[in-house]
C-alpha cells in the first residue's frame, strides 16, 4: 500500500546536492504533487501503486531496482547520483538492491504518522529529513524515528 509512498520517498531531492536548488521540503511537495492524482492534497494506497510500480518499475516486474529508482529520481528530481544512492539504500531494508512492498510496509509507521491510509506532504517531509542524506535526521546505518513536523 504504502510502497509507492516510499518509493516516492526515494524521489526527494537533497539539500545541497541538487542542482536547481530544491529543498528537501520543497521535494517533499513535488513528490506529493507527482503521485497525487486526485489533488486532495495526500497520497493513497492505490496512487503509490500506480506511480511507483507502474511509472517507475521499467520492465514490470513487481519491483523497483536501484537502477531503475537512481535513473527515475535523478530525472524527475535532479538529485545527486550518489545522494540518490544513499537514499535508496536507506529505503531499501532487506538490502536486495529492489524496493518492493516489503519494504515500504516497513517504513509504514513512519510515512502514515496518524495511520489513516493517506500520506500528507507534512508526514512525508518529516519521512524524507530523516531518510534523506541531506534531510538531516538520518545517522547512517542506524534507524531514526520520525518526529511528527507541524502537529
Amino acid at each position: 500500500m504504502f510502497t509507492f509512498l516510499l518509493l516516492a520517498a526515494l524521489f526527494s531531492v537533497s539539500l545541497g546536492a541538487n542542482p536547481h536548488g530544491y529543498s528537501v521540503d520543497q521535494v517533499a511537495g513535488l513528490v506529493i504533487h507527482d503521485l497525487d492524482s486526485n489533488g486532495d492534497g495526500q497520497v493513497s494506497q492505490a496512487e503509490l501503486v500506480q506511480e511507483l510500480f507502474i511509472k517507475w518499475d521499467s520492465n514490470n516486474d513487481s519491483k523497483v531496482s536501484h537502477e531503475e529508482f537512481v535513473h527515475h529520481w535523478v530525472n524527475t528530481y535532479h538529485d545527486h547520483p550518489d545522494t540518490t544512492n544513499t537514499f535508496f539504500h536507506n529505503l531499501d531494508t532487506d538490502h536486495d538492491k529492489f524496493l518492493t512492498m516489503t519494504d515500504i510496509i516497513s517504513h509504514l509507521p513512519e510515512l502514515d504518522q496518524n495511520h489513516d491510509n493517506h500520506v500528507t506532504v507534512t508526514e512525508f517531509n518529516a519521512f524524507l529529513h530523516v531518510m534523506h542524506p541531506d534531510g538531516h535526521g538520518h545517522v547512517h546505518g542506524q534507524h531514526v524515528s520520525v518526529q511528527p513536523v507541524g502537529k
